[in-house]
């Protein structure tokens, strides 16, 4: 693999959203292109970009040891070796650059000339990843937010695990994404939903494919055929079978899937918002009641979050602070 970072004027792009809007199945479609390689969620591209790129120049050594240690990037199936090769021998000069190796070493890995990204967390980081990277292209795929929100009910590993918290969840992605988005223009950002990908998806990818810089390929269409391959990168694969199917309209529907109740306190959090990209409304007004009612679940789902936030830091720390097993034995014979 070459060493020199001339991709800068190859878009890199980038597949956003919030979650559970189908952003796997649009990774699987660009990923079954022959020249583009998309892996499974980074996780780490904003999370650790001020430790190595302060200002004594970019740390490789130690972004090298937090990479192979990342248990989504162990997953992408690349060898220690292969990795340490490319970032220390030399090691690039910024963090941008490390990255841009990092993912070309993936597309080099499936015979490819193009890499992208696919995780749905971008869609709050946007300027920060147009910053990286100039020649960034942005995908944001947005599905309808009941739907989102049953998906989540579904699952209860992960995620909000209630309507109301689903509604905000929702509502805060898809609106960042949008204004961070629009401020760069047509020719970097792009919007397609769910919905139109799968009722049309020969036409939607033929634009996506333009905007990110490719000719359609109709192995696009195939990408069910080798979805076992995609998501052997995913760190929760059995959460995505839905991948072994093509793209199949009414998978999750929430006019027969979602009481009353649950729409109603949806579309009091989000109904403005599911309005704006131009979904329908079940309810045109909604009594001050059920606003209120609303109001409360959001308030108590942020608390009940927030405290599971602070005792996961609780337990890092804890974790941190224990002496090992070896230090342990060591002072304990010292004492002897």
């Amino acid at each position: 693999m070459r060493n020199d970072v001339t991709d800068v004027d190859i878009p890199f792009v980038f597949i956003v959203g919030c979650g559970r809007s189908g952003t796997t199945m649009l990774r699987s479609m660009f990923d079954s292109h022959p020249d583009i390689a998309i892996p499974g969620e980074s996780g780490f591209i904003w999370r650790r970009r001020n430790r190595y790129d302060g200002g004594e120049g970019f740390d490789a050594q130690a972004f090298v040891d937090y990479l192979l240690d990342h248990r989504r990037f162990r997953r992408w199936g690349i060898e220690r070796s292969a990795v340490q090769s490319a970032l220390l021998e030399p090691a690039p000069a910024t963090y941008a650059d490390a990255l841009r190796i990092v993912y070309r070493l993936y597309a080099d890995s499936r015979g490819k000339e193009r890499y992208g990204d696919k995780t749905p967390g971008h869609v709050l980081r946007i300027p920060l990843l147009t910053e990286l990277f100039p020649e960034s292209r942005i995908i944001h795929l947005v599905r309808d937010g009941r739907n989102v929100a049953l998906s989540y009910m579904d699952i209860k590993e992960w995620g909000p695990s209630q309507v109301a918290e689903a509604a905000q969840y929702w509502k805060k992605r898809v609106q960042r994404g949008r204004k961070d988005g629009l401020a760069l223009g047509p020719d970097r950002y792009q919007e397609v939903t769910y919905e139109s990908l799968v009722e049309d998806p020969e036409n939607q990818l033929r634009r996506l494919a333009q905007f990110a810089g490719v000719a359609y390929h109709d192995s696009m269409m195939l990408y069910f055929e080798r979805a076992g391959e995609v998501l052997t990168t995913e760190l929760h694969p059995h959460r995505h079978q839905g991948l072994y199917k093509p793209p199949t309209k009414g998978l999750r529907d929430w006019r027969t899937k979602m009481g009353e109740t649950e729409v109603a306190c949806f579309e009091a959090i989000a109904g403005n918002v599911l309005e704006e990209f131009g979904y329908e409304r079940r309810f045109e007004r909604l009594p001050s009641s059920v606003r209120l009612r609303a109001g409360i679940d959001v308030g108590a789902s942020q608390l009940r979050r927030t405290r599971e936030i602070a005792r996961g830091a609780g337990r890092r720390v804890h974790r941190q602070l224990r002496p090992s097993a070896a230090a342990s034995k060591s002072a304990a014979g010292g004492k002897r």
